[in-house]
Formats: C-alpha cells, sequence, structure tokens
C-alpha cells in the first residue's frame, strides 16, 4: 500500500497518515489520493460512495428497478470492467 516504511521499525508514512484520515477503506482512500494525480478525482469519489455501500444504490422494488437491471445489462455487454459500467449507470441515472 505504501502506508509504512521498513525502515525504524515499520514507521507510518505520509501517504498513510492522509488514508488514515479518510473515512473509507484503505484501497478507496489510495484510489482517491491517486486519482487527484490523474485529474479524475471526481469520478473516483462516485466509484468510492459505491463501493461504501452495503447495498446497491440504484436497486428499488418497483420499475426504476426493472431499468436498472435492463440498464446494466446493456452496459455490461459493451464494457468489461465493472468501475465503467457503474460510472455510465450513474452518469445516465443522474443527468
Amino acid at each position: 500500500m505504501g502506508a509504512l516504511t521498513r525502515e525504524q521499525k515499520y514507521q507510518i508514512t505520509y501517504m498513510g497518515r492522509i488514508i488514515c484520515s479518510l473515512p473509507c477503506d484503505v484501497n478507496t482512500g489510495k484510489m482517491i489520493i491517486f486519482s487527484t494525480m490523474f485529474d479524475c478525482l471526481y469520478e473516483s469519489l462516485i466509484l468510492g460512495s459505491i463501493y461504501q455501500q452495503d447495498k446497491s444504490i440504484f436497486r428499488y422494488r418497483n420499475e426504476i428497478g426493472k431499468k436498472y437491471i435492463s440498464v446494466t445489462q446493456s452496459y455490461g455487454l459493451k464494457y468489461d470492467s465493472d468501475d465503467i459500467m457503474y460510472l455510465n449507470v450513474y452518469f445516465d441515472w443522474y443527468y
């Protein structure tokens, strides 16, 4: 992860301090930190929010749920990445 150094009995690094201050798990925190370097912070925050949910934020028990299934199936056929599919479904839902 890069959060600890092997020198001096595993001291926490600067990146480790930043990750500890974020209200998410370590992997999501590292994704958010590196997204600032690649100018994709907005997308990383969306994905981080989706990953922190216990249940899918897109699922409902009515007609919107049926639309969710059809949209995810259509996006799932186009992309080999769940992350890209989640982003596209979110953007279609939000905009």
